[in-house]
């Protein structure tokens, strides 16, 4: 299975192919709520973000980004296997 885009995917089945739209839901987490989440301070997702380590997949109203909830979860997962965050 192969994503198109947000919302969308397409999957081989039997040398074709079958077009499902249902709705990809992705639960969105503010800087806030991933500092939270991560146990660090604002500044810190942020740089996250600009260095590209933590990927937002859209920006809130006021331009700052928004991060899907399972990447952030995964980002935390890694950096513990690391040696911390």
């Amino acid at each position: 299975m192969a994503v198109e885009h947000a919302g969308q995917f397409r999957a081989t089945l039997s040398g074709g192919f079958v077009e499902c739209n249902e709705e990809i839901q992705m639960s969105l987490m503010s800087v806030t709520e991933v500092a939270e989440y991560l146990g660090v301070q604002e500044i810190r997702v942020e740089r996250l973000e600009r260095e590209s380590l933590l990927l937002s997949r859209e920006k809130d109203a006021e331009g700052k980004p928004l991060f899907d909830k399972a990447d952030v979860e995964k980002y935390k997962e890694f950096a513990e296997r690391l040696g911390g965050i």
